[in-house]
């Protein structure tokens, strides 16, 4: 049924946030990085990186902008769910139901 689609997607959603949240984090903050006064990259590893951000702003610091990020990738998720149980009804309903016939 629809809402049990719907919320088994959005808990979905919000372990795939708090999984690859630091995961995007690191990659922003390496894709974004400039030189500093030596002329070195801050960054240059993703394990490198988690534990440089974990140490310079704490650990949490990894998870900021999660509600921004949840909202993309738990709408994702939800959207994609859903769409995929719908046309999984129309195919038994139309498909299988001729073939049987």
């Amino acid at each position: 049924a629809l809402p049990n689609v719907f919320c088994a997607s959005m808990s979905a959603g919000l372990l795939y946030s708090l999984i690859t949240m630091p995961l995007e984090t690191v990659k922003n903050r390496m894709a974004f990085q400039k030189k500093d006064a030596s002329g070195q990259l801050p960054y240059r590893s993703i394990a490198q990186s988690l534990g440089k951000v974990a140490r310079a702003e704490g650990v949490l610091a990894l998870w900021e902008g999660f509600l921004p990020y949840y909202g993309r990738c738990g709408g994702h998720t939800v959207t994609m769910f859903i769409a995929v149980e719908q046309l999984r009804t129309l195919y038994r309903t139309y498909v299988l139901a001729k073939h049987d016939a």
